[in-house]
């Protein structure tokens, strides 16, 4: 079975099999679902990879997708833990190997199950590979839970959700009568969750979805004031708002920005096939040569830090100054025109 057999997980196969169609699928790659699911779309990807039919999928009849299924393809290597963890032993081997030519098939895949039981030095250590990736190899990183996986690490990777489920969320969101359109940004600002999604106001979302993006583009045009406005109209304080509800309302906010900080690192490095706000495509087209890939990763990791302050009880007050300030830092790098 090729990825197009597969009969469910729509989006995931017009992912894959669009960056393979156009020779650009991700050296580094987050496969989120159960470790029976993920491990089977992984090998499908390996088999692709390697296949010695002039299709673009795998035929399932050629030597390669043979030894690729029954597990004996010697450039197809699967790590898993040993014990509770995979070791920094394991990655070693890795990446002792990971530069090299293949030595049969057309591409070295490493897949690596329940890569977010990592341990610290293992992870480290896997994070070097990534910042120098090589052209002939792969890693599919398989996990039920991609938020334990170094922030680092994820930054670095695309991030593909595989469902066991017949009806992805996108199938839902569309059914229930919302824009195609829209299906993929909401599927990665609430993590596939679809009920989690309909319980929120999609429209304002959607509202301050628009809102981040004008503050992005004034703090690159150097144009704060307009900016800090934004944000102090978006973060505030209301007399009639719980902690808890000022919490979770900061939060979603911070989730949309890293959604626009994810898609700049994807279209960084050529890949257009999973970009959450494609409405905004062309526009960040335009600002992306003025953004630095290290700048990007140290924004992502700095929100993220900034969410896990909500729940310390973060000055309400000085909040968009200090997102403001980290904002600055990080998207005026390379200056602006």
């Amino acid at each position: 079975m090729g990825i197009r057999s597969i009969e469910n997980n729509t989006v995931a196969k017009r992912i894959i099999l669009g960056a393979l169609e156009k020779e650009k699928l991700s050296y580094s790659i987050i496969l989120k679902g159960t470790i029976s699911d993920t491990y089977f779309m992984a090998i499908q990807i390996a088999k692709a990879l390697n296949c010695n039919s002039p299709e673009l999928d795998s035929c399932d009849m050629c030597d390669s997708c043979i030894k690729i299924e029954r597990n004996v393809h010697p450039d197809v290597i699967v790590e898993e833990p040993e014990g509770s963890f995979i070791k920094i032993s394991q990655i070693r081997r890795l990446i002792e190997i990971a530069p090299l030519r293949p030595m049969i098939g057309k591409k070295r895949v490493f897949i690596i199950k329940e890569a977010d039981s990592m341990n610290e030095e293992a992870a480290n250590s896997f994070l070097k590979t990534l910042e120098e990736p090589s052209s002939y190899s792969h890693f599919l990183l398989l996990t039920k839970n991609p938020e334990k996986i170094l922030p680092t690490i994820r930054s670095r990777c695309l991030q593909i959700e595989i469902f066991s489920e017949k009806d992805s969320f996108i199938e839902k969101f569309v059914k229930k009568g919302f824009p195609e359109r829209n299906a993929y940004f909401f599927s990665t600002l609430f993590e596939n969750d679809f009920e989690m999604a309909l319980s929120y106001d999609m429209e304002r979302i959607l509202q301050r979805r628009e809102i981040v993006f004008k503050i992005i583009k004034n703090i690159m045009d150097r144009e704060y004031l307009n900016a800090m406005d934004s944000l102090l109209s978006e973060i505030k304080i209301g007399k009639n708002v719980t902690r808890a509800e000022w919490n979770e309302d900061i939060d979603i906010f911070l989730k949309i920005i890293l959604t626009f900080m994810q898609d700049f690192i994807k279209l960084k490095v050529g890949d257009k096939n999973a970009i959450a706000n494609s409405e905004f495509l062309e526009k960040m087209e335009e600002l992306k040569e003025r953004l630095e890939l290290e700048a990007l990763i140290r924004i992502i990791e700095r929100i993220e830090f900034l969410r896990a302050s909500l729940e310390r009880n973060v000055n309400q007050s000085l909040f968009p100054y200090i997102l403001f300030i980290e904002l600055k830092e990080g998207l005026n790098v390379k200056g602006s025109n």
